[in-house]
Parts: C-alpha cells; structure tokens; sequence
C-alpha cells in the first residue's frame, strides 16, 4: 500500500471517520507527503467540505462556509432564472440586506421549480447554499451542519466540468482551511528531519 509514514496515519484516520472508498483510494494512489499536500491539489469539494463537516471546529466562520456554499452553486453552467434569484437572495440575506423571511421565500420558489425546470441541477445548489445561510445566524446551528448542507451543494459539481470542479475546490481552499487530524503530530515530527 502506497501511503506509508505520514500518510498512512491520516488515511487510517480519514477512514476510521467514515470517507468514501473514492477519497480514500485518491489518498492512497495520489501518494502525497501530507495531508495538507492532498488538501492543495483535492480537486473534489465535496470532499473537502465533507472533512470540515465530520471535523470538530467550534471556531470555523460559519459565513465562511455559507459563501463557499452560495459560490459554488453559482458556478454551475445553465443556471436557471429561479436559482439566479434564490442566490442572490442568498448574497443579500449573508450581507444582511434582506429578513430570514426573504431567504426562505427564494428557497421555497427554487424547490417548486425543482421539479419542473430544465436547470434542475442549479437549482438544487442554490437551494442548499440558501439553506446553508439559513442556518448561519442561529446560534443552536454549529458550524459542522453548515458544512454538511454545504457539502450538499458542492456534490452537484460533480456533473460539472473538471475545470469547474477545480473552480469549486479553489473556493473551498480559498474560505476554508483544512482541519487537523488527531495525527498531527506526526506530520509535523516527522517533517522536521526533512
């Protein structure tokens, strides 16, 4: 098995945690010296936010990862004219320029027209980027369930182009960092003789 030393240790980890085989199995042929290495060159955000959701961050930004979420439903190409509107309900609502009331309002649409819209797949992400900032100003929502519905909308990437998906990945990078482990001591003992 390629992924021995440092590496090793965080897929053991990332499995005992609940990753799909797919992740696992990138870890493990991509052969990185770090999880951090990994994290840089993911291509695959619903991964990335997948870690972050079964990560303890108590401290994370939850607007962080509303934004996250609302960027990469609007990445999707033939957005409909429905998910255009709930996310820029969406961006009004996280910039608080519109009520709760509003946000829910655009959601509500989005998913009645879910059913019925060529754009099925724009939609969906908005409505899980609207629900991610839906949950960004309660206090009983902790970060990790953002995460996870952000999660949601990253995982309509995957019938995007690769390009896109890369797109994706970079917004996640660019909002998120990546959680430690338990393992991460290891790491970095064992890049001091390096």
């Amino acid at each position: 098995m390629k992924g021995d030393g440092i590496m090793r240790g965080y897929i053991e980890t990332i499995e005992r945690m609940g990753a799909c085989r797919d992740a696992i199995e990138w870890l493990v042929d991509m052969d990185y010296p770090t999880l951090q290495d990994a994290w840089d060159n993911c291509l695959r955000a619903d991964w990335m936010l997948w870690l972050i959701s079964v990560t303890d961050l108590p401290k994370i930004s939850k607007i962080n990862i509303a934004k996250c979420a609302l960027e990469i439903a609007e990445l999707l190409e033939d957005i409909s004219p429905e998910a255009r509107r709930c996310n820029e309900t969406t961006r009004r609502y996280l910039a608080k320029e519109v009520p709760k009331k509003e946000l829910e309002e655009a959601k509500t649409r989005a998913l009645s027209d879910l059913t019925t819209t060529l754009g099925a797949l724009s939609l969906e992400a908005a409505v899980w980027a609207a629900k991610t900032a839906a949950m960004v100003r309660g206090r009983k929502y902790p970060p990790i369930a953002l995460a996870g519905y952000a999660m949601m909308a990253a995982e309509v990437m995957l019938h995007a182009s690769p390009a896109r998906q890369k797109k994706a990945a970079d917004i996640v990078r660019k909002y998120l960092k990546r959680p430690k482990l338990g393992c991460e001591q290891l790491d970095t003992e064992e890049n001091k003789g390096k």
